[in-house]
């Protein structure tokens, strides 16, 4: 198990995720170096591409090179994984965040391989159902739609090395929020994922149930 910390981090995480506010920080030697580098407005470093968000992409060509100068400029601020992109459907609630096709974002994520940088795919297994984003709410419930979950396959059948588990509830997973719900991954791994599977932000355990 890897634990990624905000920074300052504590002793004895293996990952540490860094934001806008406190990117020059120091990083404690030899942790993974996370970071939400989507594009548009969700930068940790606003000076680095992508300049378009998501939404913003019309072809694989595109959004391939957007993904690899991505990973390029990350490599040189010493980051290892960019959680992006977004695989969540088009019709999620998400916005400017969401990719116009999901084959768009598989795009991206490999182009981040082809510049030096791990990709994310998130938030398995997508929030294209739901009616608001779990940034907004801790009660938020969604559907399990297999053309959602599609789009997660092609990703890891490109070979992208890290899944994120949103924590949103599906009732046909379980009780559980997704990210702590164990069939939520045994339907990961069932799509031929052996890479890192890790959970969004459980920062919302602390104020919300993790059960319905």
């Amino acid at each position: 198990m890897v634990v990624v910390s905000g920074l300052p981090a504590p002793p004895g995480v293996g990952g540490v995720i860094v934001r806008t506010w406190d990117r020059t920080a120091p990083r404690p030697p030899g942790a993974l170096v996370f970071v939400d580098q989507e594009g548009g407005l969700v930068k940790a470093f606003p000076d680095l591409p992508p300049a378009r968000a998501a939404s913003g992409y019309t072809s694989a060509a595109e959004s391939f090179a957007a993904g690899r100068d991505t990973g390029r400029a990350l490599r040189g601020q010493g980051v290892d994984v960019d959680l992006a992109p977004v695989l969540d459907a088009p019709d999620g609630p998400l916005g400017s965040r969401l990719f116009p096709k999901q084959s768009l974002g598989v795009a991206f994520a490999r182009g981040l391989a082809a510049g030096g940088a791990g990709a994310c795919a998130k938030h398995f297994p997508g929030l294209g159902s739901t009616s608001i984003s779990t940034d907004e709410s801790p009660h938020v419930d969604g559907v399990v739609r297999a053309r959602e979950v599609r789009g997660f396959r092609d990703a890891i059948r490109a070979g992208v090395p890290c899944v994120m588990v949103g924590n949103a509830f599906y009732r046909s997973l379980g009780s559980f929020r997704a990210s702590i719900e164990p069939s939520t991954y045994r339907l990961l791994r069932s799509l031929g994922f052996h890479g890192v599977a890790i959970t969004d932000s459980l920062s919302i355990v602390r104020h919300a149930p993790t059960a319905r």
